[in-house]
């Protein structure tokens, strides 16, 4: 942005129409094809994942630099359309109705274009934040779920590594088995999502209705 001031305050002169006009030229030219090239992003073809994301290495820059060519390129457009048709600050404002109304139509919809690739990046961020924090939860065991019993009146099949399973017997009640080692996920309205601390040995992840059929006990981390 003070690169952009600076730039509009050296070619404010009345002396440098001719030099505005083409300096304009060549950023309009620049931010519209920023533009056009980031877009897709927003639509995911698969033409858009093979032949451009492709060339991108996987990482932070995979994800976040589309859009961010996106939002660069919208601003520059705003700034060009501002040193072609803006007012220059010296001397009467020469546009007439029709070229202001147009200018201000177009820069509100780029400032739209603008906003929408910085929420997209904002989300894309929240996102691998997310998995990346999730991923370093499960290399350590899950350590920061709780530890969660569970007793069931039916089998659950086989145990995932890591569980240990007893069979109560049948005067134990209503809920004869009992699963210890699960940790808790997450938890839904109508599910639990249950792990244990060797979850990357087979990645199961046991999934439970929240019903009389079980009782789930959750303890402490």
């Amino acid at each position: 942005m003070l690169l952009f001031g600076w730039l509009g305050h050296r070619l404010a002169g009345p002396g440098n129409n001719e030099r505005r006009r083409v300096v304009a030229r060549c950023i309009l030219t620049v931010g519209l094809l920023m533009v056009a090239l980031g877009f897709p992003v927003f639509f995911d073809p698969s033409w858009w994942a093979r032949e451009v994301l492709g060339v991108i290495p996987q990482g932070a820059a995979h994800e976040l630099l589309p859009s961010l060519v996106v939002a660069l390129g919208a601003a520059l457009v705003i700034f060009g359309l501002q040193l072609r048709w803006g007012p220059t600050g010296h001397g009467p404002d020469r546009r007439t109705p029709t070229t202001r109304r147009l200018l201000l139509v177009g820069e509100g919809l780029l400032l739209g274009v603008l906003t929408m690739s910085l929420f997209f990046d904002a989300a894309r961020y929240a996102t691998m934040a997310g998995e990346s924090e999730g991923w370093r939860d499960a290399l350590k065991g899950f350590t920061n779920s709780p530890v969660t019993v569970v007793y069931s009146s039916v089998r659950l099949g086989d145990s995932p590594p890591g569980v240990q399973f007893t069979d109560l017997g049948s005067g134990s009640g209503p809920y004869r088995y009992r699963y210890n080692g699960f940790r808790i996920l997450v938890k839904s309205s109508s599910r639990f999502y249950l792990v244990t601390r060797e979850w990357l040995n087979g990645r199961a992840t046991v999934v439970l209705p929240d019903d009389d059929s079980v009782r789930v006990v959750v303890g402490g981390k």
